[in-house]
Formats: structure tokens, C-alpha cells, sequence
């Protein structure tokens, strides 16, 4: 299967009370494109560096990583901010929608960057919510939404420019075990309707059964791929 992310001895290193520390340490993968991808580990174990290199949010201590055949560190600063606007979309586990909009709203604010009118960006805006079984409520304000409800208005938000990978960092921490299966079988149907890649961290065991391929980290390197211990 094409790849759409691939990490080449992938490095980042902190220094911490004149200490260096190893957040991700030489470690290579390749993510398949249209497909999702869980990243499972202790705290600490490099996860969310990881998704931040992937992302574009950060940038190596050495090592490479590629998105669809650039290397990301090599990238203009005008060629990163098309990438990240165009290609990448973001979930967190907070989900930092803006209390006083609705929805709709929220996510048709990710849209005003996009250069579509406003009757586009409402158009893509409830489509973006109806994705995410969300038509009824695209009229409520986040007070008046569940935590599970929430998060997939920012799943919506994320998707709404039509992204070719969303990444999510533990985007069901906060919720509980039927709320959080709720939202990862929302990614899983994205995949098949959207042509999105999804890779996620997640530290529930109870998510790998939706996701394609499991990888487990410890200290900043991938210890075993879909169960097979790796060298």
C-alpha cells in the first residue's frame, strides 16, 4: 500500500536540567495512506512528538520526515503553511471550540481561511457535521453538547478543508469507553468516505480494535508493529 508519511531515523531531543533527552529516537516507519494508524504507549513514550513531527508542528533533531515524497524540514515557510492549510488537519483532547459560536459555526470559522463564499463555507460546514452525525445539533453551542459531541464538531473542524491526514492526540482521553468508541468509529467511516488517513494516540486498549495497524512506543522507539515485536 502507497505510504503518505515516512519517518526516517527520526530524531528529537530535549535538553532538560542540562540533560538530553530522547523523545523520539531514530525511528523509521512508513504510515499507508487511507488507512488508520494507532500509536499506543506510556506517557512519556514519544507519542505526541511524534504527531507533532508528522504534523509539521515541530522539526527534528536529525532524521527525516516525508509527506507525500517532500521532506517536511526542507520545506519553505510559504510551502509549510500551504501544507498545514491545506493538507493537514488536527484533533486534540481539548477540543477548544469557541464557546459562543455553534457548531456550525466553529467549523465554518476553520473555512474562512479557505478563499470559499460564505454560502460554500455553510455548505462544507453542515455536510462537515452531517459526516459526523451531527445534522441535529449543528445549532447548539458547545455548553449545550455532550464531551462525545464535542469532540466530533472538532473532528468536522478538522476535516472541513478536506485534508489528506488528520492527526489526533489522545482525542478521547477525556471520554468515557462508549463516547470515546463513538468518536474513532466516526475516523473509521472518514476513511472510507472522506479518502482521509487517520493517525491517532490513544493510551485506551480498547481502540486498537478499530484501527488498521498498532504501534506501541517506549522511550521515544517503536517496540512491536500489529503485535510483532520489532528489533
Amino acid at each position: 500500500m502507497e505510504s503518505i508519511l515516512r519517518a526516517v531515523n527520526l530524531t528529537r531531543t530535549f535538553r532538560v536540567g542540562g540533560e538530553t533527552i530522547y523523545a523520539v529516537n531514530e525511528l523509521s516507519i512508513d504510515i499507508p495512506a487511507n488507512s488508520f494508524t494507532l500509536f499506543q504507549g506510556p506517557s512519556g513514550s514519544g507519542k505526541t512528538t511524534l504527531l507533532n513531527l508528522f504534523g509539521a508542528l515541530d522539526y527534528p533533531t536529525s532524521g527525516e520526515v516525508w509527506f507525500r515524497g517532500a521532506d517536511i524540514a526542507k520545506l519553505s515557510d510559504t510551502k509549510r503553511d500551504e501544507l498545514l492549510r491545506n493538507e493537514i488537519g488536527f484533533v486534540f483532547q481539548s477540543v477548544a471550540l469557541i464557546g459562543l459560536m455553534s457548531a456550525v459555526e466553529n467549523v465554518d470559522f476553520r473555512l474562512r481561511i479557505s478563499g470559499l463564499s460564505t454560502e460554500e463555507r455553510r455548505r462544507r460546514a453542515e455536510e462537515c457535521l452531517a459526516l459526523v452525525n451531527l445534522r441535529q445539533r449543528m445549532d447548539h453551542r458547545p455548553h449545550e453538547l455532550s464531551g462525545g459531541e464535542q469532540q466530533r464538531v472538532a473532528i468536522a473542524r478538522a476535516i472541513s478543508n478536506r485534508p489528506s491526514v488528520v492527526f489526533a492526540d489522545e482525542p478521547t482521553g477525556e471520554l468515557d469507553t462508549h463516547s470515546g468508541l463513538q468518536v474513532v468509529k466516526v475516523f473509521r467511516e472518514l476513511i472510507e468516505t472522506e479518502g482521509v488517513t487517520v493517525v491517532m494516540t490513544s493510551h485506551d486498549p480498547n481502540m486498537a480494535e478499530l484501527a488498521d495497524h498498532v504501534v506501541v512506543m517506549e522511550d521515544g522507539k517503536i517496540v512491536s508493529i500489529d503485535g510483532r515485536e520489532t528489533a
